[in-house]
C-alpha cells in the first residue's frame, strides 16, 4: 500500500524530483539571460524566473544575482508545490496520491515544460488510476510527446516514459520506486534550505532547457544533449 504521513516540501519525493529536474533543465548559481526573450526574462538556478516566499531574495530574478547550488534545489523544491496546483485542476488530488512516485515525477517534469498535462494525457492517466496499468501513458510519451518539436526533447521524454514503467531515471541515476507518496497532507510551510548528503547530480548541463521556467511556456528552447 501507501505510505501514510505528511507529505512535505523537502520530503525524499520532492528532493528527487528537484535533482531529477536539474538534470533535465541544468543548474546555475549566476542569473542568465533567457536564450529566447535575453535580459527581459534574467533566470537562475533550475530553471526560475522569481524567487519563493521565505527566501533571502524577493521577486523576479534580476541580472546580477547569484545563489547557491543548495539554494537553487530548494527553490526549485518550492516551484515544484506550485507546479503541482495546475495538475490538481485537471487530475483530482485525490486521484494524484495513488500515482506510483515515478508516475508523479514524469508528469510533474511534464508539465514544468508544457504549462498543463492536455486532455488526452489526463485522460490516459485516470484509467490508469483505475487500472493500475499505466502503459498507455508512458506510450503517449514515447510515440507523440517525444515526437513535438520536432523531437527536440525526445531525450527527456524517453527518460520519462522510463519513470512511468520502471519508476527510473537512466540520465539522473534517481530511483522513484514503484511505491505512491501520500500527498493527502500537502504542507505549505517551508524548511530550513539544506540537502541530505550524498548528492551525485551532475549539475554541469550544456543546453538548458527554460521552457520549464515558471511561465510554463509551451515551447520549447533546448538543445539535444
Amino acid at each position: 500500500g501507501a505510505p501514510m504521513g505528511a507529505f512535505t516540501v523537502g520530503g525524499s519525493y520532492e528532493k528527487k524530483l528537484a535533482k531529477l529536474l536539474a538534470s533535465y533543465e541544468g543548474l546555475r548559481t549566476a542569473a542568465y539571460p533567457d536564450p529566447a526573450h535575453g535580459w527581459s526574462i534574467p533566470t537562475i538556478g533550475i530553471g526560475a524566473t522569481f524567487y519563493p516566499p521565505g527566501f533571502r531574495l524577493s521577486g523576479k530574478v534580476k541580472k546580477g544575482d547569484t545563489i547557491t547550488k543548495e539554494e537553487a534545489y530548494w527553490i526549485k523544491q518550492q516551484h515544484i508545490k506550485s507546479h503541482r496546483q495546475r495538475l490538481f485542476k485537471e487530475i483530482a488530488a485525490g486521484e494524484y496520491s495513488k500515482l506510483p512516485d515515478g508516475v508523479k515525477a514524469a508528469l510533474e517534469s511534464k508539465v514544468f515544460n508544457y504549462g498543463s498535462l492536455g486532455s488526452t494525457l489526463t485522460g490516459l492517466v485516470n484509467e490508469g488510476v483505475e487500472s493500475g496499468n499505466y502503459s498507455q501513458v508512458e506510450a503517449y510519451f514515447r510515440n507523440k510527446l517525444a515526437l513535438h518539436n520536432g523531437g527536440i526533447n525526445d531525450w527527456r521524454r524517453n527518460d520519462e516514459a522510463g519513470l512511468i514503467s520502471h519508476g527510473k531515471s537512466k540520465r539522473a541515476k534517481i530511483d522513484f520506486g514503484s511505491a505512491a507518496t501520500s500527498l493527502d497532507n500537502v504542507s505549505v510551510a517551508t524548511e530550513p534550505m539544506r540537502l541530505d548528503g550524498g548528492d551525485t547530480t551532475d549539475t554541469n548541463v550544456a543546453g538548458v532547457d527554460l521552457s520549464g521556467t515558471e511561465q510554463g511556456k509551451g515551447t520549447e528552447a533546448s538543445n539535444r544533449l
